[in-house]
């Protein structure tokens, strides 16, 4: 997740820099970047999951 996070700021900043907002990788990477803060940088894509159901207060599934 940290690498994944880092990658798509890297990619924002570039494109905030040639004018291109990025508006959709922005909310991508303030997501990845807080699944990285909430679950650790060696999280996977799964994780999100888990961050957006503990940020809303939901339980998608059960988890094993």
């Amino acid at each position: 997740m940290g690498l994944m996070a880092k990658d798509l700021r890297i990619a924002t900043e570039m494109g905030g820099r040639l004018g291109a907002p990025l508006l959709m990788a922005n909310a991508a990477r303030a997501m990845m970047q807080a699944c990285a803060n909430e679950e650790g940088a060696g999280a996977n894509l799964d994780a999100i999951a888990q961050t957006v159901e503990k940020m809303a207060g939901l339980c998608f599934a059960d988890h094993a």
